[in-house]
């Protein structure tokens, strides 16, 4: 099966046939697999291994957490905190979260079942508790400043996923999420050509269906966690800056600083981190925070999952069910967002 999904993608349009596969084996046993494409360097002009972007990001995410939970605390004092929204949007998170360890997770009938059982409960209520302290900080601040931003958050806390505006929501924002990936590839495939490396999802999903629904609640909870991280981020930054176009500026620099470490294309991959960073924003204060979670959320399944149109793929039925829990969450979004009325008014 391997050989056959290294030929096809060998003469694939994008490689053309130049990829070069190098396999080596010791004593009848392979020991090493590579695949040599235009876009690979030679081994001694690659630069040294860095890790500035993983620090960029850690320094991004304690500075973030720190000031939500001073923020939060101050909101609570105040009595201005939204316990209900942000429990609303931490429980669901806490229990996909607590899921997705438990499916991506061996078990054994034995003591060490008892330490996978806690350290994943503990994970789970780390990361929610996060995600609680940003919106505490968050939500009365956007309240008063970014009010186009809860609206529809704000619907779904008392109606639910049947309010039309949600419904809404989850229409707009998987075109946009599908819209982006396409961006990604195309974008790159326009300016580098075959030199441009290729995006190799994550193919531990095709290992049967318990790690497939792990590897997609990974993208659900990865997509809520960036969209409130980044969000709050953006609230320093007005709240410090103080002009909306100065904070919307400084967050895509950042974005881009962090993100453009190691790359070998500076310039190509910096527009087009700008343009990712500038379409993200603009989703979020045209649309509101519940679309851009659901934007975040979509956007990781198709980049991180493997996706095919061929029905004769060994791997089409796995690769299909995301894609059809998208369009079914399409369809239903539609159909909430006609709020009751039909969709042919027939006259009388």
């Amino acid at each position: 099966m391997l050989s056959i999904s290294v030929w096809r993608f060998a003469n694939s349009a994008w490689t053309k046939g130049r990829l070069r596969v190098e396999v080596a084996a010791w004593r009848g046993k392979p020991v090493s697999f590579r695949m040599i494409g235009p876009w690979t360097l030679a081994e001694r002009t690659q630069p040294p291994p860095s890790d500035q972007q993983e620090i960029g990001w850690l320094i991004v995410i304690y500075v973030a957490l720190i000031s939500a939970c001073a923020i939060a605390w101050l909101n609570r004092r105040a009595r201005k905190a939204d316990l209900h929204g942000a429990a609303k949007l931490a429980i669901p998170y806490f229990s996909c979260y607590l899921v997705w360890h438990f499916l991506l997770a061996h078990h054994s009938a034995s003591q060490s079942e008892i330490n996978l059982f806690w350290a994943s409960v503990s994970n789970s209520g780390i990361n929610a508790g996060a995600i609680w302290v940003f919106y505490l900080a968050l939500e009365p601040w956007v309240r008063r400043r970014w009010p186009h931003t809860m609206i529809s958050w704000s619907r779904y806390l008392v109606k639910g996923v049947r309010d039309p505006l949600v419904g809404r929501d989850l229409l707009f924002a998987i075109p946009i999420a599908a819209g982006m990936v396409l961006l990604a590839t195309e974008y790159y495939q326009l300016l580098l050509g075959t030199s441009a490396e290729p995006h190799f999802p994550r193919l531990q999903s095709l290992n049967g269906t318990r790690l497939l629904t792990s590897e997609m609640l990974m993208a659900v909870t990865n997509g809520l966690f960036l969209t409130l991280l980044l969000f709050f981020v953006l609230f320093l930054l007005r709240w410090v800056l103080r002009k909306q176009w100065i904070a919307l500026s400084a967050f895509i620099a950042i974005f881009v600083a962090i993100e453009i470490q190691g790359s070998s294309h500076l310039w190509q991959d910096g527009a087009f981190l700008a343009i990712f960073a500038a379409v993200w924003a603009g989703v979020l204060l045209r649309f509101g925070l519940l679309a851009t979670m659901v934007v975040d959320a979509v956007r990781n399944i198709l980049q991180n999952l493997p996706h095919t149109l061929d029905t004769s793929a060994w791997y089409m039925g796995s690769a299909m069910l995301p894609l059809v829990l998208i369009l079914a969450l399409a369809v239903y979004g539609f159909r909430v967002s006609l709020g009751g009325r039909k969709l042919i008014q027939v006259p009388e």
